[in-house]
């Protein structure tokens, strides 16, 4: 970090560059954001940047992360306060995760083209571990409904499954002239609340 800056700078500096880092990735995707665009917004040199960031792309990790992070909370709330458990409840609870992760402005950006232009530009090893926290997380998240009697006792990676591909599908939603996109979601959740709920 460079010396001109107090510790509370960095903060100040780190803080509004992911501000920006969400409005222009939001605004115009991963590929057509740059460096300079970044730099600008925030009111700092192209040097500055690269003594917080080793690129644009580990920026976007990072909001990456905050965005999962904010996604996950939001689904361990909605199963934690399931009252009077039943497929009709997890259907519509289920349903609501996905229609979140669809809109969710940076994660709906981690589409084919997006993924496949980051991956060339990021060590693949990045990325990997945040796919396998994802998989971590849904498999504690199956073990402790499991355990509360609501899920049937199969293979936890099971979840995993499901939620990786209706996460594909949300990505892909803009599909919906070929395809209906809210029916064929209906149709997975429900094949799903039927194999794994005991209910």
């Amino acid at each position: 970090m460079p010396k001109g800056f107090t510790e509370q700078e960095k903060t100040q500096i780190r803080e509004k560059m992911i501000q920006v880092g969400f409005q222009l990735f939001s605004t115009f995707g991963l590929k057509k954001t740059n460096v300079e665009d970044i730099t600008r917004a925030c009111g700092i040199s192209k040097g500055a940047f690269y003594l917080f960031y080793e690129s644009k792309e580990h920026l976007f990790m990072d909001l990456l992360e905050i965005s999962d992070h904010q996604s996950k909370a939001q689904i361990t709330e909605a199963f934690s306060d399931l009252e009077g458990f039943n497929k009709d409840e997890f259907k519509r609870v289920t349903i609501e995760m996905f229609a979140q992760l669809k809109n969710d402005p940076i994660l709906s950006l981690f589409k084919s083209d997006e993924y496949e232009y980051l991956i060339r530009k990021i060590d693949p090893a990045i990325v990997s571990e945040h796919v396998a926290n994802d998989a971590a997380y849904f498999r504690t998240l199956h073990l402790a409904l499991q355990e509360k009697g609501i899920f049937r006792e199969v293979d936890p990676d099971t979840m995993t499954i499901f939620s990786t591909a209706m996460y594909l599908l949300s990505l892909h939603s803009e599909l919906d002239h070929f395809m209906n996109y809210e029916k064929m979601l209906q149709v997975f959740v429900d094949m799903f609340a039927d194999h794994i709920l005991i209910q």
